[in-house]
């Protein structure tokens, strides 16, 4: 991820891939494991490894330097490991030097959201207690909850898929559309495949 402010490094957005296996997306195993009891085996595996590569990539290197890593780790999250991810970080060597931030997409927000609004609140508040940053992936243009939950989120992110009025985002004035509406939060806006340099302007 670059800072397109001071075209500097700001961090690292994370994909899991699953290979050489029959699950066609990361999301297909841990629906299979879901349904095994293996949630927090998985999360355990996904999680330290992607951790253990930024620590000896990335922060290792800025401590041989005497200074912090100030790049950041985006960490995907779904909605069968969001409850387990604690139990995941206790197992975590280095996590205090560590520059993380949790992304949540928008569909597993309003699943939990939808379910029961008062323990969604609760929920990402202990990522707050805990120091930790959350990054909300948009898929939609509408924010249909209230104002006080997105701005528990440090950061928005959004691809150049998301829905506009049933139609994809293709053009400067539909990212202007969707930039406005995240104005009001006042927290920075992350975008993936920005790719010409009319939507790099935006």
């Amino acid at each position: 991820l670059i800072d397109a402010d001071t075209c500097s490094l700001f961090g690292f957005y994370t994909k899991t891939v699953a290979y050489s296996t029959k699950f066609k997306s990361l999301n297909d195993m841990f629906e299979a494991a879901h349904e095994h009891g293996l949630v927090n085996e998985l999360s355990n595996v996904v999680v330290k490894r992607l951790i253990g590569i930024y620590y000896s990539t990335f922060v290792k290197v800025f401590q041989n330097r005497k200074g912090k890593c100030p790049q950041k780790l985006f960490i995907q999250l779904s909605k069968f490991d969001i409850d387990s991810i604690f139990n995941t970080l206790s197992e975590v060597k280095h996590l205090d030097e560590c520059n993380l931030v949790f992304v949540i997409s928008e569909s597993v927000l309003n699943e939990i959201v939808e379910k029961d609004i008062d323990r969604a609140f609760k929920l990402l508040e202990v990522f707050k207690t805990k120091n930790y940053e959350l990054c909300l992936r948009i898929k939609d243009r509408d924010f249909p909850w209230t104002r006080e939950l997105y701005q528990l989120f440090d950061y928005f992110l959004f691809t150049k898929h998301i829905n506009v009025s049933r139609e994809a985002v293709e053009t400067s004035s539909s990212f202007r559309a969707i930039l406005n509406k995240l104005e009001i939060y006042n927290k920075p806006i992350i975008s993936v495949g920005v790719d010409t340099k009319s939507d790099f302007k935006v």
